[in-house]
């Protein structure tokens, strides 16, 4: 059993990958706990409403569980439970989730990590020491085997082995290029060129721009908007070795990661257009037919224009959405930056606000001070003190009115400090409980509106992916009729050409024969204009992509 969690944010995100039937053979939403709404979407909403009211940012603890051996629901409930009490979330409102992918069966838990009493996040320190000895301890109840790397716990050293982590797989997937394959590639170009500019071209070539990163310096962003650290690419070769052969840092019109993706994005669907421009639907139906073989040819090659087409068209699609999504990330960005900065304007403007009430309390409680330590000089003053009624708290003893307890206080000196300390304490506390509470109630409406603020940027967001969405899936429909009509035409060409070999009382036996089978109709029938599974599965997903999946 492999249990893995961390905590999150982005819970419409994960809304969609746990949702998500493309990747998976079955999805199914087991239960929603201790939540308002009734789907996936509007419960994580919930919690992203509520941890707009607090600090916490990553309000989510997503946890997978990969069980060895087949797993009952009923052992599931009891190892959600069991995790969930022993990371503090047992009475946090929760999401089950269950996919089936390749046979196997594997459950999903979205935990919200705010308290809504105490409107603060729970604390899930050492959650993954806690989820390792768990999978020991599940996998001897239910008698599952343990895993190597459970059974024999090697610290730290347990990562060494580690040929690809988790985010280097998942952009394996999403670009088609391998990890090995996109740092030859880096170094290549770095070891072939002598400046930054040189290099510059040498990445375009390879489908790389060189982009400043907006926390990692210098970053490459690949044809799928994907973003690679440069210094990880180059194999051998240190930041600082970098930065002493080419001042990137020197280059004047180098792009943001955002501005990378758009231009990517821009370019594929130039790519697209171009190929859209170079088809010829139909055309050849009209011509005299002469040469068999020279039709096929032409028939062959215009299907292969229109499937390039196609799958230009679908590259295109994918960077359009992952620019889109980076200008929606840009947007909160500068929400939150711009939150911040009222934030400060506000604690700043609320601090000069009341520096004159804290300066005239504190000169108050100065000059009290200094009169009791006047008065506490001598039993003369002690005494004027007391004629004049000046003594105060200072002489508030229970017998104040007897003879002894003058004699205390003017002879003896014995005056009670602490009443006069406490009162100037008390005045303190209430106005820094006024100052707090102004500081609160301005710091709650800035927040109030950059929530406003994110609704009205992911509103904005949704209409452009669904835009977005639905003009792809009609480019795709009609990319998708022009190939079949390439198909249709084709086969047309080939059927009408083998009659007019026919009439011509030509010979297709031999070479001639074998050749014209390579693309003709048995090479078009079986493999060029058959029904392909795979293909077809591609279009269906493409034309009929999962709700609110906007994630290329």
């Amino acid at each position: 059993m492999i249990l893995k969690g961390n905590i999150r944010a982005a819970g419409q995100e994960l809304a969609n990958h746990l949702l998500n039937a493309r990747d998976n053979d079955r999805v199914e939403l087991a239960g929603l706990h201790g939540f308002a709404g009734d789907t996936l979407h509007k419960a994580l909403a919930e919690t992203e409403a509520i941890a707009s009211a607090t600090n916490c940012r990553k309000y989510l603890y997503s946890l997978s569980i990969n069980p060895s051996q087949p797993m009952t629901r009923a052992q599931y409930e009891a190892a959600i439970d069991r995790i969930g009490e022993r990371l503090g979330l047992s009475a946090q409102p929760h999401a089950i989730v269950f996919h089936v992918k390749e046979g196997r069966e594997h459950c999903h838990v979205a935990w919200s990590r705010i308290d809504a009493e105490k409107m603060q996040a729970v604390h899930n320190a050492f959650d993954r020491q806690k989820l390792r000895e768990l999978a020991r301890e599940l996998c001897h109840e239910f008698g599952h085997a343990l895993p190597p790397h459970l059974a024999f716990d090697r610290g730290a050293e347990r990562h060494t082995d580690k040929d690809k982590t988790q985010a280097e797989i998942g952009q394996e997937k999403r670009t088609g290029e391998s990890r090995d394959s996109r740092r030859e590639k880096v170094t290549d170009a770095y070891r072939q060129s002598d400046t930054a500019r040189a290099f510059q071209h040498a990445l375009a070539e390879q489908g790389y721009i060189l982009a400043q990163g907006d926390k990692r310096g210098f970053v490459l962003v690949d044809s799928m908007g994907e973003v690679h650290s440069l210094t990880r690419q180059i194999e051998g070769v240190k930041a600082k070795e970098i930065a002493q052969k080419f001042r990137l840092d020197d280059l004047p019109d180098l792009p943001s990661v955002q501005q990378a993706k758009e231009q990517h994005a821009l370019a594929a669907r130039q790519r697209a257009e171009e190929r859209a421009e170079g088809l010829r639907v139909g055309e050849d139906a009209q011509k005299p037919l002469k040469d068999a073989q020279e039709a096929a040819r032409e028939a062959a090659e215009q299907y292969q224009q229109a499937d390039a087409y196609l799958k230009s068209l679908r590259d295109a699609h994918r960077a359009e959405l992952k620019a889109e999504r980076g200008q929606y990330q840009d947007e909160l960005k500068t929400i939150r930056e711009r939150e911040a900065e009222r934030i400060d304007h506000a604690k700043a403007a609320i601090k000069e606000a009341y520096r004159p009430e804290w300066r005239d309390l504190f000169k108050r409680h100065r000059e009290e001070l200094a009169a009791y330590e006047r008065m506490a000089a001598s039993p003369k003053e002690r005494l004027r003190a007391m004629l004049e009624g000046r003594a105060g708290d200072a002489f508030d003893f229970g017998n104040r009115n007897t003879l002894a307890g003058m004699f205390r206080f003017v002879v003896r000196g014995e005056m009670d400090k602490g009443k006069l300390e406490k009162r100037h304490e008390a005045e303190k506390q209430a106005l820094g409980n006024l100052h707090k509470l102004a500081m609160t109630s301005e710091i709650r409406g800035i927040k109030a509106d950059s929530t406003l603020e994110r609704r009205d940027a992911r509103q904005s967001h949704d209409d452009r992916a669904r835009d977005l969405e639905r003009h792809h899936r009609e480019d795709v429909q009609e990319a998708t009729k022009a190939r079949d009509l390439m198909a249709d035409t084709a086969l047309e060409t080939l059927r009408a050409s083998s009659r007019l070999a026919e009439e011509q009382g030509r010979d297709l036996s031999g070479g001639e024969k074998a050749e014209r089978e390579g693309f003709g109709l048995k090479g078009f029938g079986m493999r060029g204009f058959g029904k392909d599974d795979e293909r077809d599965d591609e279009i269906e997903r493409v034309l009929k992509p999962p709700s609110r999946d906007f994630t290329p």
